[in-house]
This record gives structure tokens, sequence and C-alpha cells, in this order.
């Protein structure tokens, strides 16, 4: 999962796949947010991937995300 933006708040979108554990691609999606903060599209990544697993039937699953404020 990771959303980024050109600008703060700018032109965003966000974007993640999901995989087995031996890598194999299951599923994926993308996010056109318009206007948004780096962190609102980061979040909105994780949200997305959380409904899709949920959606496909995946109740427990580990994430990788780069999110990181100061």
């Amino acid at each position: 999962m990771d959303g980024s933006s050109i600008g703060n708040p700018g032109m965003a979108g966000a974007g993640g796949l999901l995989h087995d554990s031996s890598g194999i691609w299951i599923s994926g999606f993308s996010l056109n947010m318009v206007i948004a903060t780096n962190n609102v599209a980061e979040l909105a990544a994780v949200r997305q991937g959380l409904l899709l697993a949920w959606e496909l039937g995946f109740k427990f699953i580990q994430f990788e995300i780069d999110f990181v404020t100061v």
C-alpha cells in the first residue's frame, strides 16, 4: 500500500497490491484522489487495501507501508 501527493495538499493518488506468502499476485487497486495531503493518501491506501482483502475473504493480513509523519 502506498499513497502520495504532489504538494501538500496537492494532486494525490494511492495504490496497493495483495499477494500470497509466496509472492504470487492476487489483486491490486489504484485510487485517484484529486486533492489530498500525503497523510490522507497513505491512509486511503490502507483503507482500500483492508476493504479489498476483506471482500476477497482474507481475515489475517500483513501490511507493508512507508507511512511516516514528522
